[in-house]
C-alpha cells in the first residue's frame, strides 16, 4: 500500500468543533473520523481506498494546475476537507470523484472571483496613486 501524501489538519478529538458556526467551511477543520469516513467514500477495502485516494487527490491537483491556479495542491486538499465536512454532516455520497470535481469546479469559481476583487482593488489603488501624484 502507497503512503498518503497527504494528512489533513486533524483535531486532536474525534469530534469536529461545534462552537463554530457550521456555516463557516473556513472554520472547520478534518479529524480523523472524517478522514476515515472520507477514505471509506472511495472504498471499504483500506488499501484500494487509499490507492484512490492517492488518484483522486492527483485529479484534482491537475484540475487546479490546468486552470492555472498557482496552489493547486492547497485547493486540492480543500476539496477534500469541504467533501469530509459534508460526510462529517451524514451526507450520503455515492460518487465520490464527482462529487469532488463538482466541489473543485466550485472552489475554482470562487477563485475566480477573489481574483477578480484583487485585480479591481489594485486597479483602483493605482488609479488613486496616479491621481494624487498630479494634484496640487
Amino acid at each position: 500500500m502507497a503512503p498518503i501524501e497527504r494528512e489533513p489538519h486533524i483535531h486532536n478529538s474525534q469530534e469536529p468543533d461545534r462552537t463554530i458556526p457550521e456555516s463557516s467551511p473556513q472554520q472547520w477543520a478534518p479529524t480523523e473520523a472524517s478522514f476515515a469516513k472520507l477514505l471509506a467514500a472511495f472504498s471499504s477495502d483500506p488499501e484500494e481506498a487509499s490507492e484512490r485516494y492517492e488518484i483522486a487527490r492527483r485529479k484534482l491537483i491537475k484540475f487546479f494546475e490546468r486552470r492555472q491556479v498557482i496552489t493547486a495542491e492547497r485547493k486540492a486538499d480543500e476539496s477534500f476537507d469541504r467533501a469530509m465536512r459534508r460526510l462529517d454532516e451524514g451526507e450520503v455520497i455515492t460518487n465520490i470523484m464527482g462529487y469532488l470535481l463538482t466541489i473543485a469546479r466550485n472552489i475554482f469559481l470562487e477563485h475566480l472571483r477573489e481574483e477578480r476583487k484583487r485585480r479591481e482593488a489594485l486597479t483602483m489603488m493605482a488609479r488613486d496613486m496616479h491621481q494624487q501624484k498630479f494634484e496640487p
